[in-house]
């Protein structure tokens, strides 16, 4: 199960994401960040301190919607990076392609 709540935070729309991003849920997380963009949002902060677990059908989630934040001359940025989902997207060398910061108060101010 996957639970995605929203907030807006100095111009950033912060997703903060719980439970885990696996190939039953990211396609709910994907067409959040979709419905978002659409509506013209353009800076989007993904805080995953209650991510228990990310499968690469989570990674590509998050692939997809950075993609398409940057199309839209936008971006993508992610914090509160813990336990294995921490390990697992710095094996994947997302902190190349996307800002990663320590806390939500970074990823705001970065």
């Amino acid at each position: 199960m996957l639970e995605v709540t929203t907030e807006k935070q100095n111009g950033h729309l912060v997703l903060r994401v719980q439970g885990r991003m696996d190939n039953k849920t990211s396609s709910e997380f994907a067409e959040k960040v979709e419905r978002f963009v659409g509506a013209g949002e353009k800076l989007i902060v993904v805080d995953m301190s209650g991510l228990d677990y990310i499968s690469s059908a989570g990674l590509r989630a998050l692939l997809n919607a950075g993609m398409h934040l940057r199309s839209v001359e936008g971006g993508l940025s992610i914090c509160c990076l813990t336990g294995m989902v921490k390990d697992v997207l710095e094996v994947a060398g997302f902190g190349q392609m996307f800002p990663v910061h320590e806390t939500l108060g970074e990823a705001l101010s970065g």
